[in-house]
């Protein structure tokens, strides 16, 4: 595709914001991520316009570049989400657009996040490419924390030399075009600017907005893991947004335009839908958490105290895991006679609600089984089946009255949150050949 003609908007705090426009159809602002290469050298390159020229091509692509990088102006403010969504705002402003859709990649997607959670009603659709959502260091191995380390001492040590390097390793470019697109980015960045925008151990986490997100959303990720990111953490983002849609992507290249751009064009033409079709109720996630409670020996409870008081009981039990699904987002799948099966669109909450059950139900009467699993069930008839839903049952059938067990899925979503969990036991399970690694939450 051709460069697209430069223009400027102003933002709240008075940064110019280069940006330019392509095509014609639905807007799709594309955030590509701070302090890079300015946009008229990426999006016009000929070894991107599978990707970029087809998109101008299917909608109007607005490319932009944020504050501080590129073709834009300087900002006095700190290279965060928070300000980089107001470079975003400029252009939606400037170009009048009551709303647009969001194509997000790596680092500038914490400020889409932060955009949608401020104008939710000026985000039409969400799309997070290896999205980056918070301190990306809290997960990551000891190779992966080293590999980080050594990038931003290079960067430090020798901007020029590292520009061509991070270029040659992202694009299958010859020398000379890199060596093109390294000047460009030189003279119009600084090393200290990139570090800090991103920087994978800063304290700019916009995970906690996840929950809260309204525009339906994709979340597309590499199958393979990366540099940056992993499928699981795509699996995580997507379990923490309502309704969202996870698309795993074959390959590991970090960034679109590089790998499997097809593929990549199919999943967002099927998510993004043409100016005039009908709108679409975002579908349901399919990946869920799964929760089942069990009341400690109701039977003989029954036999002890009667009929009437054991249904007391019950209906206490009843009473407190609704409460409980109320207060962190989940839904009552149906009532099990002893118990209850639940469903959750994030395993935190999903935890978080077990822990509040147990906590409300300590001491009396009788106690209660929890156990957790994660995946995606089979939805039919208002009811869930399928291997995730009879997994979290069979938990729940090796848990101890008082105490909520999950499976490893379960505890690796719930990565880099304010919950603790041990090992409890590689257990068989009824129904299932492997030994199931199963984890106790503390309360």
């Amino acid at each position: 595709m051709d460069a697209p003609v430069v223009r400027y908007a102003r933002s709240e705090d008075g940064v110019r914001v280069a940006y330019g426009v392509s095509g014609e159809g639905t807007p799709l602002l594309y955030c590509r991520p701070p302090i890079a290469p300015p946009f008229p050298t990426i999006v016009a390159h000929p070894a991107f316009d599978s990707w970029f020229g087809e998109l101008s091509r299917r909608y109007q692509l607005i490319s932009f570049d944020f504050r501080n990088g590129g073709l834009s102006g300087r900002g006095q403010s700190p290279l965060v989400s928070r300000n980089f969504s107001l470079d975003i705002l400029a252009i939606l402003d400037d170009l009048k657009l009551d709303s647009a859709s969001i194509f997000a990649e790596l680092f500038a997607c914490p400020a889409a996040l932060r955009f949608e959670s401020a104008h939710p009603d000026r985000v039409r659709r969400l799309l997070l490419w290896h999205q980056v959502t918070g301190n990306a260091m809290e997960l990551a191995s000891p190779e992966r924390t080293e590999r980080w380390r050594a990038t931003f001492d290079f960067a430090r040590s020798d901007w020029d030399i590292f520009t061509v390097r991070i270029l040659s390793e992202s694009f299958d470019l010859p020398g000379s075009e890199v060596r093109t697109i390294a000047d460009a980015w030189r003279r119009t960045t600084q090393a200290a600017d990139f570090i800090e925008a991103w920087n994978p151990w800063g304290d700019d986490d916009v995970s906690e907005l996840l929950g809260a997100v309204t525009a339906p959303t994709l979340v597309l990720q590499r199958s393979e893991d990366g540099y940056y990111q992993t499928l699981q953490d795509g699996i995580r983002v997507a379990s923490e947004i309502p309704g969202a849609r996870l698309a795993a992507i074959p390959g590991m290249a970090n960034f679109p335009y590089t790998e499997n751009v097809d593929a990549i064009l199919e999943e967002v033409g099927k998510f993004l839908k043409p100016e005039s079709a009908v709108p679409m109720d975002p579908p349901p996630s399919p990946f869920q958490t799964i929760l089942f409670t069990d009341l400690e020996s109701s039977t003989a409870l029954t036999q002890r105290v009667g009929d009437e008081a054991a249904q007391e009981v019950l209906r206490g039990h009843n009473t407190t895991v609704r409460k409980a699904l109320e207060a962190h987002g989940g839904r009552e799948v149906k009532h099990t006679g002893d118990g209850i099966m639940a469903a959750f669109p994030s395993a935190v909450r999903a935890v978080e609600a077990a822990l509040q059950v147990q906590r409300e139900l300590a001491g009396g009467e009788v106690r209660v089984r929890i156990g957790l699993n994660a995946g995606e069930p089979i939805a039919e008839d208002d009811d869930l089946f399928g291997t995730a839903v009879q997994l979290a049952a069979r938990i729940c059938d090796r848990a101890e009255p008082g105490q909520v067990l999950v499976s490893r899925v379960v505890a690796d979503l719930c990565a880099g949150k304010k919950l603790q969990f041990s090992h409890h036991s590689d257990a068989t399970l009824k129904g299932f050949a492997e030994p199931v690694a199963l984890f106790e939450v503390a309360s």
